[in-house]
């Protein structure tokens, strides 16, 4: 059972195509039909490789052998993953062209993750005040040169 937050990464080219021939297929049915609605091979193949590394860190963090595990999202939006007999796992995704993150930890956690592109600008002050408390968002900007 997960006790303590974890974070896998997956690294990916983006300057091949990496669509199986027959197409991607993912362990779940509800994400296989949503795979479908992609319409961007770049998008189609972030999504897929989420869905892959999620199912691996399912079987290394969690258990190898149990296929219990469903995907669901609460109201508030967040995903969780949801077991009949074990307790739930707070869940968060989040990728970008080369680099997919997930970060797991026990339901009773709050937890996020977010990856970006080094080539994207980002506005510091405004992601800050938006992701976090102001103690913390100060400390964040008395970090920056």
């Amino acid at each position: 059972m997960l006790t303590a937050p974890a974070l896998m990464l997956c690294q990916y080219p983006t300057d091949v195509f990496l669509e199986p021939p027959d197409g991607w297929i993912l362990p779940n049915a509800n994400d296989q039909q949503r795979l479908q609605r992609y319409t961007n091979a770049s998008a189609r193949t972030q999504f897929a490789l989420s869905r892959l590394l999620l199912r691996e860190a399912v079987a290394w963090l969690l258990a190898p052998s149990d296929t219990d595990w469903r995907l669901i999202t609460r109201e508030s939006g967040q995903p969780v993953l949801e077991h009949p007999r074990l307790q739930s796992i707070a869940l968060s995704i989040s990728h970008t062209s080369g680099l997919i993150a997930i970060a797991l930890a026990p339901a009773s956690s709050l937890i996020g993750v977010d990856v970006e592109a080094w080539t994207r600008r980002i506005r510091l002050a405004p992601m800050l005040s938006a992701s976090m408390n102001e103690a913390d968002s100060a400390w964040c900007r008395r970090q920056t040169p």
